[in-house]
């Protein structure tokens, strides 16, 4: 299945404080079988906000986020092991800077990469995951085991 869906707004208020705010979203996503126990799904978004007002018109500020996830239902053969596998990656683009203004904040590019895996055997929830991703300028990974049961 698939869908894409495109939304603007625009927003004004007259009088003493005149503020001017637009927004134009641009969003697709795709989930597809692999086999009948494993999928992917891919998600795309674009987004455009610019706000003017008497003192700032700093031009269209962008954000472009996306994810891709894979998911197997029956991991290694094993029924009732998941495996679950999540990229995800945003950026975001300030017009004033590429526009010359040094003072602006500058391109922020984010990712991260998660994997687990996911068992139950009766009460007993296992998850092992694994997560990496960049904090401040540096990758930093975590390796986390849980075990739950119900009662």
């Amino acid at each position: 299945s698939a869908a894409v869906s495109a939304t603007a707004a625009d927003s004004r208020s007259f009088g003493g404080a005149r503020n001017e705010f637009q927004i134009v979203n641009l969003q697709a996503t795709r989930q597809s079988p692999i086999n009948p126990i494993s999928f992917w799904t891919g998600n795309l978004t674009l987004q455009g906000t610019r706000q003017r007002s008497a003192t700032t018109d700093g031009g269209f500020n962008f954000t472009t986020a996306g994810s891709l996830t894979y998911q197997h239902l029956r991991a290694f053969r094993v029924p009732r092991l998941r495996f679950f596998a999540t990229y995800t990656a945003n950026q975001a683009q300030f017009q004033a800077r590429s526009m010359g203004n040094l003072e602006a904040p500058r391109d922020a590019i984010s990712d991260a990469l998660e994997a687990r895996l996911d068992y139950q055997i009766g009460k007993l929830d296992t998850r092992l995951s694994f997560r990496t991703a960049p904090i401040d300028q540096r990758r930093s990974s975590l390796l986390y085991l849980r075990l739950s049961r119900e009662f």
